[in-house]
């Protein structure tokens, strides 16, 4: 008998960034997408525009 490790191969990615940004309380997800960003990113470019 073969043990499954990965039950749902192509839902790995997204469900290891969720458990990821779960620990890491700086860190969001962007909806809809595997991309990781900064939780205060739109605070930190509104504070960089220049002209």
């Amino acid at each position: 008998m073969v043990k499954k490790l990965v039950n749902a191969p192509r839902a790995v990615v997204q469900e290891m960034l969720e458990g990821f940004v779960a620990l890491a309380p700086g860190q969001a997800l962007l909806e809809g997408e595997t991309v990781v960003v900064r939780a205060d990113v739109p605070a930190a470019l509104g504070a960089r525009r220049v002209a």
